[in-house]
């Protein structure tokens, strides 16, 4: 993409913007997003410590900072630099595909919406699909799911799963609970690779709330309820009706104990352990098991973790 169509599409975001140009680039230059653990030529960065560009080795580029510095690059001066870098990257995006793949079954009481893309080898049951939906290969969504608009999930992953939950009778039998509850993920969530979503049980839903990120690997018993905008690293397991409050962080490998609850804005560290429920917000949660290791969470950005939102 050329700086001329790059400054266009920053002046169509909300955000002030200071460009200075280096005059001896060539104007004809295509520029891409790159990133500064692998820099290459024409590439267009986000850097928040601006006394290390000089260190960088950039050149031929665009750098979005928040400060003016000595360099032989086009710079672009913003208060949130990664922000910005990251709303341009998605015009460099090729869109997603639309069409139903023919190796796709789906149920004949299934509902789709519009503008839908499903990839090979995906089941669909009987369940509702929304507008501008996408579904990867080998993905199996059961009876009883709502997918809500503009979600996206990723291949292999296991929508409405049946759950475990079992007693003995007296004479040491298995008696298994049916599981005939729904899931319901709500509008813009976006599921990676390898993800299960057990459907409730009985008149339940499992509930995954709109703007949610739930990455690869992840596991969420029956009946949970996960709220608005919560980020899910890899291989979390939540047992059965959790609940997760809106806003929250829980890390890699974490694990909630079943009927546990967490309130809006918490942090869960990496491979921690959840067996009580809390209830004050922004705390940051670690350990086996797992207790509160910082307060006001917003204040300041974790390793590994977005700053959490100001209250």
């Amino acid at each position: 993409m050329k700086l001329t169509d790059i400054i266009s599409i920053l002046n169509s975001f909300n955000y002030s913007f200071e460009f200075i140009e280096n005059s001896i680039l060539d104007k004809e230059l295509i520029f891409k997003p790159a990133s500064l653990k692998n820099i290459i030529q024409k590439g267009i960065y986000f850097v928040t410590q601006p006394e290390i560009i000089a260190d960088l080795n950039l050149f031929d580029s665009i750098i979005i900072t928040n400060e003016k510095v000595k360099t032989n690059n086009h710079l672009i001066i913003v208060e949130n630099p990664q922000l910005i870098h990251y709303k341009l990257t998605h015009f460099f995006v090729k869109p997603q595909s639309n069409e139903i793949h023919k190796s796709v079954v789906i149920s004949e009481n299934a509902i789709i919406g519009k503008n839908v893309g499903i990839g090979p080898f995906t089941t669909i049951g009987n369940c509702i699909i929304e507008d501008n939906v996408v579904i990867g290969s080998n993905v199996v969504i059961e009876d009883n799911v709502i997918v809500k608009t503009n979600s996206k999930i990723d291949s292999n992953s296991v929508i409405g799963a049946s759950g475990m939950a079992w007693i003995w009778d007296e004479n040491m039998n298995r008696i298994m609970q049916p599981q005939i509850g729904g899931v319901i993920i709500e509008e813009n969530c976006l599921l990676g690779t390898d993800v299960t979503l057990v459907r409730g049980s009985l008149t339940e839903n499992t509930i995954i709330g709109a703007g949610s990120v739930i990455a690869h690997g992840t596991k969420i018993g029956h009946g949970s309820i996960v709220g608005k905008k919560v980020h899910m690293a890899n291989n979390v397991s939540l047992a059965g009706n959790s609940f997760i409050g809106d806003h929250s962080f829980l890390g890699s490998s974490c694990v909630i104990s079943s009927n546990i609850k967490l309130p809006k804005n918490t942090i869960v560290g990496a491979a921690a352990l959840v067996t009580k429920n809390f209830t004050e917000e922004y705390i940051t949660l670690a350990g086996v098991p797992a207790k509160i290791i910082g307060k006001n969470n917003f204040e300041s950005k974790p390793k590994g973790v977005p700053k959490p939102l100001k209250k």
